[in-house]
């Protein structure tokens, strides 16, 4: 980046002037010091954020790490991320002979009630090939269901986007065409509550989002999905 970064952690009492703090893959120069206030300005004009520490708050099935960051207007802040082991995948799945599709009621643990959503769960790179195979054992343990066509909806089976700005977690989105019940399927996990509804027509489904009845995930998941169906020309109707 053209930054000397040694001399604002030092002055921020992250270095001692005998070490040379190595923050991600920026290396710190000991030559040719600016300022301390210029090396501000042209952090700032780049958009520079460096971590400069990171330790473990919480450990569990989720955790929570706080992380420690210089901003480009040369304050520095801690923030709680929230982290865990997996990624995940998110399936929408359509029916193009009944024009409907197959949503989860589910138990949310955190707002403490029944919500509805789009099949979901954890792509394990211990146990998965691809978020295409986690995704296919998804719908099989979840909703019992195994589809003729499964799409990435960002284009690519190794696209993902990030849940929000504190969380490390990543979905892998797909849309499922025409699928069909499995007879002897793979099991749900035990702590999953969940009751599977067939052939819910799209005003209905429009009516739980609109509602707020539908988990913001699988929202987002449901709405990329009726893009991709549109681009394909296939009725929603």
């Amino acid at each position: 980046m053209g930054i000397n970064f040694l001399i604002i952690l030092t002055s921020l009492g992250f270095c001692t002037a005998t070490s040379c703090c190595l923050v991600e893959s920026v290396v710190c120069q000991r030559e040719n010091h600016k300022s301390f206030s210029m090396l501000l300005n042209e952090a700032y004009e780049e958009d520079a954020v460096i971590k400069l520490s990171e330790s473990t708050a919480f450990q569990g099935y989720r955790s929570i790490v706080q992380r420690q960051f210089l901003l480009p207007n040369g304050n520095t802040s801690t923030i709680d991320v929230f982290t865990k082991e997996h990624l995940s995948v998110t399936v929408f799945t359509w029916d193009t002979n009944t024009s409907s599709t197959t949503l989860l009621r589910e138990y949310h643990f955190g707002p403490e009630k029944y919500l509805y959503g789009t099949i979901g769960g954890l792509y394990e790179t211990n146990k998965h090939q691809s978020s295409l195979h986690a995704s296919e054992m998804e719908l099989e343990e979840e909703a019992q269901m195994k589809c003729k066509q499964m799409i990435p909806l960002l284009g690519s089976p190794t696209a993902s986007m990030f849940l929000e700005k504190y969380n490390t977690n990543r979905f892998y989105p797909y849309l499922g065409l025409d699928c069909k019940e499995v007879i002897d399927p793979n099991p749900k996990e035990p702590e999953e509550v969940i009751t599977v509804e067939r052939n819910v027509p799209y005003e209905r489904m429009m009516a739980l989002i609109n509602a707020g009845e539908m988990n913001m995930v699988s929202t987002n998941t449901i709405y990329m999905a009726l893009l991709k169906l549109q681009e394909m020309g296939i009725s929603l109707h």
